[in-house]
């Protein structure tokens, strides 16, 4: 090869190396410029929320993204879900029992719970027998909507619920709300699997949806 041939196969090369390398340099920039975008949207939604008189019960882990709904979050391990920490069915007056001697049997006390609340189990894998009773008050007795996100969440609210175990795969999702029944596959389970801003947007736009604002 000539070196006049050599020096232009040269140049093309080193010209195509750096299309190639502005290119990836570029697409990076817009997927960056679409996640803050995306994240902008999600800041967005939150600052709504945590305006409203609401209180979501979080079991499991939260993502980063969703950090700053932490005014209007009660987040719960598994493990530590108990009747003091979750929106059971609470008595509308202080009720005290007593026996024939005198001595305090039982009370009863009300409990001030915000006018709008919703249980959100994400990747949540056990709940003991306990915690499992627990959660069926609150979703039972009390009527507060339930959202599950993963499989072995799902499992574990449609057995509260006496439902059949169906079949989910970790990026589906569930919600059943008291007289207004159940829904599978209520979040589109590709925005869950991307997860980062995507799944936090896809889980903020759903609660956005279908809480009652008062």
């Amino acid at each position: 090869m000539s070196k006049g041939k050599l020096g232009f196969v040269i140049v093309v090369a080193v010209a195509s190396f750096f299309l190639l390398g502005c290119g990836i340099w570029m697409n990076g920039k817009l997927k960056e410029m679409a996640s803050r975008a995306e994240q902008k949207e999600v800041d967005s939604q939150i600052s709504l929320l945590t305006n409203l008189d609401l209180t979501i019960y979080w079991i499991g882990d939260v993502p980063s993204e969703l950090s700053a709904l932490s005014p209007v979050m009660s987040v719960i391990s598994p493990g530590s879900v108990n009747s003091d920490n979750m929106p059971i069915k609470s008595s509308s007056f202080h009720v005290v029992d007593y026996n024939q001697n005198g001595d305090v049997t039982g009370e009863a006390v009300p409990r001030d719970y915000s006018y709008s609340m919703i249980i959100v189990l994400y990747h949540v894998s056990g709940l003991s027998a306990d915690e499992q009773s627990v959660l069926s008050d609150c979703i039972s007795r009390n009527g507060v909507p339930v959202l599950a996100i993963g499989s072995d969440s799902i499992a574990l609210v449609r057995s509260v619920l006496m439902y059949s175990q169906g079949s989910f795969a970790p990026d589906d999702s569930f919600y059943y709300h008291l007289g207004e029944g159940y829904k599978d596959y209520c979040i589109d389970n590709s925005s869950i699997k991307a997860g980062g801003v995507t799944a936090a947007k896809a889980i903020v736009d759903y609660i956005s949806g279908c809480i009652t604002v008062g």
